[in-house]
């Protein structure tokens, strides 16, 4: 009986538990002229700069309406990453890189 319960409780861990969950994200190149990614991207959002200059963002919630980011905005720097969080949602992302400059950065979808 005792074999029974640990044989169906393995199997409902299985059911649960994933062992493996796809990555959804989008590449996108910024440069010195800002630029807006719309989409709904739930409640949170991570930024990965892969690129060789730092990157600057600026996220908006469901609600707001989207504008350009500038270098006074969030600067994620060369092979670091930031987790946005809205309640509301998130609505859009403006990414730009300084004057000269580009990157590569992935937004994971969550």
């Amino acid at each position: 009986m005792r074999t029974r319960h640990l044989a169906l409780l393995l199997a409902l861990a299985f059911l649960v538990v994933p062992l493996s969950a796809e990555v959804y994200y989008l590449t996108v190149s910024a440069t010195a002229t800002s630029q807006t990614v719309p989409g709904r991207y739930g409640k949170t959002l991570l930024v990965i700069n892969d690129g060789a200059d730092s990157v600057h963002a600026r996220v908006f919630d469901a609600m707001e309406t989207s504008a350009v980011a500038t270098t006074a905005d969030l600067e994620i720097k060369i092979g670091e990453s930031f987790e946005f969080s809205r309640t509301k949602g998130i609505g859009a992302i403006s990414i730009v890189c300084d004057t000269a400059e580009t990157a590569t950065v992935r937004l994971v979808l969550d």
